[in-house]
């Protein structure tokens, strides 16, 4: 009459239930494991290019630091390059970089021309100061080739052009006095002379 029932077998789902889960878990913790490596790699080639970054430059405690002049056209000057003493004790084991800020901000004016162990040469540009040919044009030859100049109410030269004309294009006679300089008084007269030597 009265039937059993029977029962549910649930055995088969927590089986499953748990097969998942623990599955689930090993896949979680493989993920969190791999991103730690990754991480601990990341953090490891952070601190490699660090160090590598703020690798000391090796300069001595006596090294030298020389001012080096040069025109503002390029070409040296005839004083000769002049000592203004050395290194500060507290640069001695730090970086290339942290040397160069330090020698930027300390002498604004000059470039860093040569960085050595012994010795640091500055270049600093002369402007080239003559006040017998304030407020005229010239035309001088540099390095070869015809450039336009400029001399200021106080006599320094600046460039207004660099031209193409070529100093051995001209005649020797116009060569000879090219090096030394032609001078007029308006920038009209110096353009009309410029082009007389490009015809």
């Amino acid at each position: 009459m009265f039937e059993k029932k029977k029962e549910f077998p649930w055995r088969i789902p927590i089986v499953i239930i748990l097969g998942i889960v623990v599955l689930a878990g090993g896949i979680y913790v493989g993920f969190k494991s791999t991103d730690k490596n990754i991480s601990k790699k990341s953090n490891l080639e952070q601190k490699k290019e660090e160090t590598s970054a703020k690798e000391t430059f090796k300069l001595s405690e006596d090294c030298e630091i020389w001012v080096e002049k040069t025109l503002e056209d390029g070409k040296p000057s005839k004083e000769a390059p002049t000592m203004i003493g050395t290194i500060p004790k507290d640069l001695v084991g730090k970086s290339k970089d942290e040397i160069t800020k330090y020698l930027s901000t300390k002498y604004p004016n000059k470039s860093i021309k040569k960085l050595d162990t012994y010795e640091i040469t500055l270049q600093e540009n002369e402007i080239f100061n003559d006040v017998s040919k304030a407020n005229q044009f010239a035309i001088i030859d540099n390095k070869g080739v015809l450039n336009v100049y400029k001399y200021n109410e106080k006599g320094n030269r600046e460039l207004v052009e660099n031209t193409e004309i070529e100093t051995e294009s001209l005649p020797k006679k116009v060569q000879e006095e090219v090096k030394s300089g032609i001078f007029a008084k308006s920038q009209e007269e110096i353009y009309s002379k410029l082009e007389d030597f490009g015809s």
